[in-house]
C-alpha cells in the first residue's frame, strides 16, 4: 500500500479547452510513435529523386518526401507547444483544481 500518495484533479469535470489540447498532445505523440516504428521500414536509408529529406530514426538516417519530414519537424516542435498550453490551461483554472488525498 502506498502511503501519502497524493494526486490533483478537477473539483467539477475538465474544462473543455484543456480536453481538447491534452487530445491533440496525446495524437499528435502517438502519430510520432507510430513514425518512428513505420520509417525504417518503409523508407529507404539512402537518398533518391523521391526521398530526399533525410530524418534521424532508429539510430540511423532515413530519406523520406520533404512534405512528410516537415511534417515530422513541425510536430516535434508542437509538443512543447502543446505542453506550454496545458500548463497555461491549468494556471487560468487553478481555482477549480483540487488535491485528493
Amino acid at each position: 500500500m502506498l502511503v501519502g500518495r497524493r494526486r490533483w484533479q478537477f473539483k467539477d469535470k475538465a474544462p473543455l479547452p484543456f480536453k481538447v489540447v491534452l487530445a491533440a498532445f496525446a495524437a499528435n505523440v502517438a502519430a510520432q510513435i507510430g513514425s518512428s516504428y513505420a520509417i525504417p521500414h518503409w523508407f529507404p536509408s539512402a537518398p533518391d529523386a523521391l526521398h530526399s529529406y533525410g530524418v534521424f530514426k532508429a539510430g540511423a538516417t532515413y530519406f523520406v518526401q520533404p512534405w512528410l519530414g516537415k511534417c515530422l519537424d513541425y510536430a516535434a516542435r508542437a509538443n512543447y507547444v502543446f505542453f506550454a498550453l496545458l500548463l497555461l490551461i491549468l494556471w487560468f483554472y487553478w481555482q477549480q483544481i483540487e488535491r485528493v488525498d
